[in-house]
């Protein structure tokens, strides 16, 4: 079983890191054995970043 619980990954951007862009916020998720599930959602929505986090 895998089970992420709460994740969430921000970055910092600008003279003085003072922007930050929440590109995951409190992602929770279990996935059984023999379970197969897929990431979708909008070009720049988190997906790859969530699987880098989980990986």
């Amino acid at each position: 079983m895998l089970e992420v619980r709460n994740v969430s990954k921000v970055f910092t951007v600008g003279l003085f890191s003072r922007h930050r862009i929440e590109a995951v916020k409190n992602v929770s998720m279990s996935v059984r054995k023999g379970e197969i599930v897929s990431l979708v959602g909008e070009s720049g929505s988190g997906k790859t970043t969530l699987c880098r986090i989980i990986l």
